[in-house]
């Protein structure tokens, strides 16, 4: 009859219902004057304050705090925590936002704006996706330095790609004429595609960075390399990797940018003369790549050896340091990874004859010692939510919900919440710790 929002305590092993449902309910149909019903409720950009027992949420267009203790619901007329347009500083004191097709920052303290980028135009607008998307990105398409004080980012090129007309049969205004929309849309055989120039903005100083390399052109499913996954920081806040996906999908660049100078490496490179270079089981979906700064290293997916698998990666060197996995199967999706014991969480698939081939199952990898564990595994499928497997997708589109905070895996690396799954039989979400113990 609907669904309900549950809350367990990993450590004591306590479920139940993280709120008062019929309470909420009951207070958002008192302000919204409408029909709510206590499992009818969709919240999105749902975060909780287990230590002020508060919940804020997004519902009905508005922003909302609701006291769990008490049950009373305030709408929050601004708040950055849940607005879902603005990028967030990991210090919490700014946030980078679109304005007319540039990029400006808020001091969220004081409310002051300033305007970052100035030469952002229709066709060349700085952190979006490209046109071909028909689409248009919440928050813009880019990275906070760790220390707050740069964003990584992209001006997105379509000035050159040519218009794509489609014919609307069904006008959403309800008239019976077709209506002719127009994309900017590359197809195969096409000179110009949409193009990335890969920028670094001085958040102090306004002061554009370009990186001294050819501009990334869009590849896989048009998405950015913010949002695919192509895109991250070194924790010195100074050196940033991009990768470059070749127009063809035949060779792939991992790129070295210094922020303060421009001048880029080419870290590493893979080609292949069969077939696509895939960096991820899913074009729709971010890459399985995974960045560990603090040890200048790299988790690179690859299907060189005829099976997907995961390798370790010098990020100075560009040298293989470890194969993490290996054999005829093959990796599904990059679960998630915990620093601190320095274990990659990974779905893998096709290892035991069998068993269907389409179902998944759970291990982890050392990424210091290369020892592989299985996990949980059984004659059904083993799902962990992660950002690559489409249905995270699904939810980001029907929900509203960030592709980035949602996870299976704990932040400490002891749990994951997983659902097991056949088409013959209802499927069963349990909470397993870190070894694969129910």
């Amino acid at each position: 009859s609907g669904h309900r929002y549950t809350l367990v305590d990993a450590a004591n092993r306590v479920k139940s219902d993280a709120f008062d449902h019929e309470a909420l309910a009951a207070a958002l149909a008192e302000q919204t004057k409408t029909g709510v019903s206590a499992d009818g409720m969709h919240l999105s950009s749902l975060r909780f304050d287990p230590h002020a027992g508060t919940m804020e949420f997004r519902a009905h267009m508005k922003s909302w705090r609701f006291s769990i203790p008490t049950n009373e619901l305030e709408v929050l007329s601004v708040n950055p925590l849940t607005d879902p347009s603005l990028l967030i500083s990991p210090d919490g004191a700014q946030a980078a936002f679109f304005r007319d097709n540039n990029i400006w920052v808020r001091n969220l303290e004081s409310g002051e704006e300033k305007q970052l980028t100035h030469d952002g135009s229709e066709l060349f607008p700085y952190g979006t996706v490209p046109k071909a998307t028909a689409t248009r990105a919440v928050k813009p398409e880019a990275l906070w330095s760790p220390d707050s004080t740069r964003l990584f980012t992209q001006q997105t090129d379509d000035r050159q790609v040519l218009d794509l007309p489609v014919m609307d049969f069904a006008p959403a205004d309800g008239s019976v004429r077709p209506v002719i929309r127009h994309y900017r849309q590359a197809i195969p055989g096409d000179e110009h595609v949409t193009r990335f120039r890969m920028t670094a903005i001085d958040v102090a100083t306004g002061k554009v960075v370009e990186a001294r390399y050819p501009w990334v052109e869009a590849a896989r499913m048009n998405d950015t390399p913010f949002g695919g996954n192509r895109a991250w920081w070194d924790d010195d806040s100074k050196r940033a990797w991009f990768v470059d996906i070749e127009r063809g999908e035949r060779a792939v660049h991992l790129v070295e940018f210094d922020t303060s100078t421009g001048q880029t490496r080419k870290v590493m490179s893979e080609t292949t003369d069969r077939g696509y270079l895939e960096l991820g089981s899913n074009v729709y979906t971010p890459t399985a790549l995974h960045v560990i700064p603090e040890h200048d290293e790299i988790i690179w997916y690859s299907e060189r050896s005829g099976w997907a698998h995961f390798y370790l990666y010098d990020l100075n060197t560009g040298q293989l340091k470890r194969t993490l996995t290996k054999g005829d199967w093959l990796v599904r999706d990059l679960i998630g990874y915990d620093a601190g014991s320095r274990n990659l969480f990974f779905s893998y698939a096709e290892k035991e004859k069998g068993k269907n081939p389409y179902y998944r199952h759970i291990a982890r990898v050392n990424v210091g010692s290369g020892r592989t564990q299985q996990l949980s595994s059984s004659d059904a499928d083993h799902f962990v939510i992660n950002s690559g497997d489409f249905s995270a997708l699904l939810l980001t589109m029907t929900q509203g919900l960030d592709m980035n905070e949602l996870g299976g895996l704990s932040r400490t690396g002891n749990y994951y919440v997983e659902t097991i799954q056949r088409s013959d039989g209802p499927t069963r979400t349990v909470l397993r710790d870190k070894d694969g113990e129910e």
